[in-house]
């Protein structure tokens, strides 16, 4: 069947490249024919059946045979053009020749040859493929496709049959089978360790990346264990393939996998951090005013302001309201005394140190948006022991360290509705504990004074 066939210009140098490979196809094909003889054929051909085993789909054909003496002959005998017409058959023999003069070059070639090669098999696989195009489109795509066909399986018979120049080493294929089957089990042994510590196995092309890579290593005696010693007890490095993996692809844990107790406080930390964030947008702003403006501010809150009803703390019991008469209004000195008395007479002394410690560091470390709520508008004297009264916990932890924190919480709530500022809370409760010290001096020196005068020599200590 003919094909199109395109014009294609052959340098002489050109020819040159493509001659040697030409020769060796047509040559050994002459000889065959004419001698029945292959002294370049498979070498254990008909002695190893396994060895042997290649190029399995091999067919002689004739016509092909022909058009290998024809394209010699054709380049062999270029016009003074330099031009001659060939189809994709011809052009796909071409290709195969500059092949065989690749695999067996001399050693002595110049780099200038190679650079010709180069651009010679460009040229070719150009023309061949709109060589190719022309044939489909007049011939259609099934004649294309068995003449393919033909010419596929007569380079297999030509290669096993004519062009073994070479002693095939028996023990390479042994070789080769044997580091694939490391490969393998260095690959089972990545998806072992990588599931047993929760992490996704790597795709395919990432996978023979990674274990190329600690292939090559393990080789080269970069780390502790050579590859044998690896593939033979993979378990006990599983903790070498992890942290192999991990640095240098990027690992994806499973769904439900445990996470460490670094990762985890991390994630709290994170957490709460979102959480403080979320309370600062919700909360109210705290009030702008100084303490000292606001305890000792003389005048009333604006009646006409619509919300500061809405922020008013409602407590139980007969409340009076701001514009009722005969309240007094609360004092910087009053505040403070009134903390001075409820640490000394409700918290108590025996862990008095540790509440105001706990206050403290809550201030320090700016963790009060948890303790903000509503607040009070008018401030007037014993507010504070009746807001202390109203929202006393019912009930306190037998635990010292909760009730300390109990203790803190219910203070700092109580002032920050009060609208006082951090900053005066934090001197205000150092200054409650000296005096709340104080008073506990006073009662066991008036409790001694009192064992005296009554006679007794020494007087009972309280605890």
């Amino acid at each position: 069947m003919s094909f199109p066939k395109l014009r294609v210009r052959v340098s002489p140098a050109e020819s040159l490249l493509l001659m040697p490979g030409l020769d060796a196809v047509v040559n050994g094909h002459a000889g065959a024919k004419h001698f029945d003889a292959y002294p370049h054929r498979h070498p254990y051909d008909g002695i190893d059946f396994v060895a042997s085993a290649v190029h399995e789909d091999r067919a002689y054909d004739g016509e092909m045979a022909e058009r290998f003496l024809a394209l010699r002959n054709k380049v062999g005998e270029i016009p003074q053009s330099r031009k001659i017409r060939l189809d994709f058959v011809d052009l796909a023999i071409a290709g195969f020749a500059l092949r065989l003069w690749k695999s067996h070059k001399p050693s002595d070639t110049p780099e200038e040859s190679s650079t010709v090669v180069k651009r010679l098999q460009k040229k070719i696989e150009r023309y061949r493929r709109r060589a190719v195009r022309s044939a489909i489109r007049k011939e259609g795509q099934a004649s294309y496709q068995e003449t393919a066909e033909r010419w596929r399986r007569f380079v297999a018979w030509t290669r096993y049959h004519l062009l073994y120049f070479k002693y095939t080493k028996r023990w390479a294929p042994y070789r080769a089978e044997r580091w694939r089957e490391q490969r393998r089990q260095l690959t089972l042994a990545f998806a072992t360790a990588l599931t047993g510590r929760f992490f996704e196995v790597p795709s395919g092309v990432e996978m023979v990346r990674l274990v190329t890579l600690a292939t090559r290593s393990l080789k080269r005696r970069r780390h502790p264990m050579s590859l044998l010693e690896l593939l033979r007890a993979p378990q006990a490095h599983a903790d070498f393939l992890v942290g192999f993996a991990m640095k240098r692809l990027a690992l994806k844990h499973l769904p439900g996998a445990p996470v460490p107790w670094w990762q985890a406080a991390s994630d709290r930390g994170e957490a709460f951090r979102a959480f403080l964030e979320r309370r600062a947008k919700a909360a109210l702003p705290p009030s702008s005013a100084k303490p000292r403006e606001t305890i000792a501010r003389s005048s009333a809150p604006d009646q006409s302001a619509p919300t500061a009803a809405s922020q008013t703390v409602k407590l139980s019991g007969d409340q009076k309201t701001p514009t009722e008469k005969g309240l007094v209004r609360m004092t910087e000195e009053g505040l403070q005394k009134s903390i001075n008395n409820w640490l000394y007479r409700t918290v108590t002394m025996d862990f008095a140190q540790g509440v105001c410690n706990e206050a403290t560091s809550q201030i320090n470390r700016q963790l009060l948006d948890q303790y903000r709520g509503e607040t009070i508008t008018f401030l007037y004297e014993g507010l504070f022991e009746r807001y202390m009264s109203e929202s006393r916990p019912a009930e306190f932890s037998a635990h010292r360290p909760t009730m300390a924190r109990q203790y803190t919480a219910w203070l700092l709530r109580c002032l920050l509705a009060l609208r006082q500022d951090p900053r005066w809370i934090n001197q205000a409760i150092g200054i409650a504990m000296g005096r709340a010290k104080e008073m506990e001096d006073e009662d066991r020196c008036a409790e001694c004074l009192a064992a005296i005068s009554n006679g007794r020599l020494r007087a009972p200590i309280r605890a």
